[in-house]
């Protein structure tokens, strides 16, 4: 009975989520995948209002849930995007789905489990648990519930039907969504879907990954999100339609709500459009204020909380900027001098304690120690984006050198040691990744 309610929990959550993304997305031509993340940044601003107005029991999320899934018994013809791609090879198909399986199985039972992970337990789902008792948000102010929380308006969905592990398992559908994401990125950027499906693997195989997937945290959601905010970003620049900045602004303001640091990614997505209309100002500004009105969607309720509970609207952080009575600028500096060093944790030691050491509270995994080999990728122009992608992604890493910090560079990595390396070389890559150990 208990899995059956943990297993009703997250299917019914993930099915909410797709079908509102599906339905956001009914005249826009995209793989079926990208529902799940624009669903969800829908799902996590519905859920924020019914806390917001008291509201948030297992009753109000049921009614919700039915009447975001009743669009589905109407199936009308939605556009599909025109998709060239190369068959993968059977060898690398059988090595691939091997690894799948296997990795699959392993992450699905520690998803089952019991939250053992203490950000996770006393952070996220802390939180989520205190929300589904009060059916609103708590009146105390403290640093973790001032802080945007994205993925923690989509656990409580699953929360009320399946408590701990069906928040888990919402996570972890992320995680596996994200081989999909990458696929599509790939095909924009004009790389073999062999390589994009290697690619998945080696981001799948990292222990980092499989640990914060697997667990009640956000990483995972937001590399998703990631990856479908540059889609939808890649396909505007090859259509020249305005359609696809909406979904593409709505996503990289939930980055921003799922984790702080994320505010990078609308800026990014800002300036990849400006940069894109730069022959033509008024279009520039007139693109620019299509994403930037969509991102706001999920960055301004979680802003204006903040504004109106400590009169900073980017508390628990810049408190210099916005002094007020709840956190101290003292207590500021102290923190981000912990996160730059982890008490241990040097820059120059960075690959090894990245990728075996676990300084950083986490590893890559050996494959990573291969990096540098990736830089052969820059020879084509789909490596040379696939780099400043990664690089521009990993500058909030330096501010916080916690290794789940770095996952949002990690599928770009990826993809540029796919490219690099050869066939052979990827598939010994692939076969010899450790299972994943050790805290994230």
């Amino acid at each position: 009975m208990a899995l059956a309610r943990i297993l009703l929990g997250a299917a019914f959550t993930i099915a909410a989520s797709y079908s509102l993304g599906r339905l956001c997305l009914r005249r826009i031509p995209a793989p079926k995948i990208m529902a799940l993340p624009v669903g969800a940044a829908i799902l996590s601003l519905l859920v924020f209002l019914l806390l917001l107005t008291g509201a948030a029991f297992a009753t109000s999320f049921l009614a919700l849930g039915v009447c975001a899934l009743i669009p589905q018994l109407w199936r009308p013809n939605r556009p599909q995007p025109s998709v060239k791609h190369e068959p993968v090879d059977r060898i690398t198909a059988w090595i691939l789905t091997g690894i799948f399986s296997a990795y699959g199985v392993l992450y699905l039972v520690h998803a089952l489990a019991p939250e053992i992970q203490p950000d996770a337990l006393y952070y996220h789902l802390g939180q989520v648990a205190e929300y589904s008792c009060l059916g609103k948000f708590p009146a105390h102010i403290d640093s973790y519930s001032v802080l945007p929380q994205g993925m923690e308006m989509v656990y409580p969905f699953a929360f009320a039907f399946g408590h701990h592990p069906a928040a888990k398992l919402v996570h972890f559908a992320f995680l596996i969504a994200t081989g999909p994401m990458l696929l599509a990125v790939g095909r924009k950027l004009d790389i073999a879907d062999t390589v994009s499906w290697t690619a998945a693997a080696f981001y799948a195989c990292a222990p980092v990954v499989g640990i914060s997937g697997t667990s009640a945290y956000n990483d995972a959601a937001l590399v998703c999100c990631i990856l479908a905010t540059f889609y939808f970003l890649l396909v505007w620049r090859e259509e020249a339609n305005p359609m696809y900045l909406a979904p593409a602004g709505l996503l990289a303001g939930f980055c921003y709500a799922i984790k702080i640091n994320a505010l990078l990614i609308p800026a990014l997505a800002l300036l990849f459009v400006l940069i894109e209309c730069r022959r033509n100002p008024k279009l520039a500004l007139a693109r620019c204020g299509l994403l930037a009105s969509a991102s706001l969607i999920s960055i301004a309720p979680w802003m204006i909380r903040r504004m109106a509970l400590t009169g900073n609207p980017l508390a628990p952080l810049f408190n210099a900027w916005f002094p007020h009575a709840y956190f101290l600028e003292a207590t500021e500096r102290n923190l981000a001098h912990f996160m730059r060093t982890y008490q241990g944790f040097q820059f120059r030691n960075a690959p090894w304690e990245l990728a075996l050491g676990g300084a950083s509270h986490g590893i890559l995994g050996p494959l990573f120690l291969a990096l540098p080999v990736g830089l052969l990728a820059l020879r084509s122009s789909a490596g040379r984006r696939v780099w400043l992608a990664a690089g521009l992604l990993g500058i909030p890493w330096f501010f916080n050198v916690g290794t789940r910090f770095l996952m949002t560079s990690l599928p770009f990595f990826a993809l540029a040691l796919a490219i690099s390396l050869p066939r052979p070389a990827a598939w010994a890559r692939c076969s010899f990744t450790p299972p994943p150990a050790g805290p994230p």
